[in-house]
């Protein structure tokens, strides 16, 4: 878990939080950690084509994210509650902001992304050691 927590996760759904995560009488916590990795896999699959992850910029904007991704999942396992119209229209705004930030539109506030690979075209590399031992002419035969 990069970004997110349970405590964050139950301080953005205090009133929820039982009703969404509960299964047998009690909180499942195996339930919030598949939620909170859902989501930060989502995040990340998004930032990574611009940035090294996890994140160590702008963690602020990719916690709120992440947990409104968190919020998506839970509503999802949850068998008696609806995704609330506030939410969805949450998601869209943050899946539109993660695909800027994938397409180079939006950054996090630094320039962080990883190094281009460098073109081999028109690259070489030499190299200068001791003579052969083993030959053409001295392997013929072999």
């Amino acid at each position: 878990m990069a970004y997110l927590t349970r405590a964050d996760v139950k301080a953005r759904l205090p009133r929820q939080w039982q009703t969404l995560f509960t299964t047998a009488g009690a909180v499942d916590e195996t339930l919030i950690d598949a939620a909170i990795a859902g989501a930060e896999a989502e995040v990340n699959g998004y930032l990574a084509k611009r940035y090294s992850v996890p994140v160590t910029v702008g963690l602020d904007l990719v916690k709120n994210w992440s947990l409104t991704l968190v919020e998506e999942q839970a509503y999802a396992n949850s068998a008696n509650a609806e995704l609330p119209k506030k939410v969805s229209e949450r998601l869209a705004a943050v899946r539109k902001a993660l695909r800027d930030v994938a397409d180079g539109r939006l950054t996090l506030g630094t320039v962080t992304e990883p190094e281009p690979a460098p073109d081999a075209a028109g690259s070489c590399v030499i190299v200068e050691g001791n003579t052969p031992e083993f030959t053409r002419e001295k392997m013929a035969g072999f």
